[in-house]
């Protein structure tokens, strides 16, 4: 099957906004209409509520976490098929599946160790990256709100061939106390947001699996404009 895609309205990116509980885009007529991940999770609201009972948080968190990660994929398998691209399926499967899914905590212990040992996992401070070029890596920068720009600059500029970096965080929890430091951040995102190689993901309250307590608190939160 061959899809013909007709653009009627352009390319077009949608002003969006989170109000409590729900995440809306503005239309080009001026109207806001819910994502639909927003109207899923309303008629969903309770089942999921009394799922969590009935199994227990921890147990749900992780299901949950499972489930998300498998959605990932399936959206990303969905839109390569409707742009007419063939689908590679060893692409959409979940490395971590087979990579870290052991039977036992100390079978996890020795797997981890043996990645470690021939240096396919390593941990790097940003102290001692000057003059490194990452050549076919996979680079994760956690926490990436603590932060200033002139780090985030010196560890983006270290990539090199067949290499694929991600920074992870918030950038609401800093904990950075000069504002000049804080602000790195928000100037680094800028930066990545004209890239035509970059992808950024960015989560909102419905995505929030912590717990219900917390999800309430942010809520209230936003609703001050704190």
């Amino acid at each position: 099957m061959i899809f013909e895609h007709c653009n009627h309205l352009g390319d077009i990116e949608l002003e969006k906004k989170e109000t409590p509980g729900c995440r809306l885009y503005h239309l080009p007529d001026g109207s806001w209409v819910p994502s639909i991940t927003s109207v899923t999770s309303f008629y969903n609201r309770q089942i999921f509520i009394n799922w969590r009972k009935r199994i227990g948080i921890e147990e749900a968190n992780r299901i949950t976490k499972k489930a998300t990660t498998r959605g990932t994929d399936f959206h990303e398998a969905v839109e390569v098929y409707m742009r007419n691209n063939e689908i590679d399926w060893e692409q959409f499967r979940p490395a971590t599946k087979f990579m870290f899914e052991m039977p036992s905590e100390a079978d996890f212990e020795m797997l981890y160790g043996n990645l470690k040992a021939q240096g396919t996992i390593s941990f790097w401070s940003t102290s001692f990256i000057r003059g490194t070029t990452l050549d076919k890596a996979i680079v994760i920068v956690d926490e990436y709100q603590n932060l200033n720009f002139h780090e985030l600059d010196s560890i983006i500029t270290r990539i090199g061939q067949e290499s694929k970096i991600m920074f992870c965080g918030d950038a609401t929890q800093s904990d950075l106390v000069k504002t000049n430091e804080r602000n790195g951040v928000i100037d680094f995102m800028q930066i990545l947001r004209i890239m035509p190689s970059v992808d950024i993901v960015e989560f909102g309250i419905e995505d929030i699996v912590r717990s219900g307590f917390v999800k309430e608190y942010l809520l209230a939160k936003l609703e001050k404009t704190m």
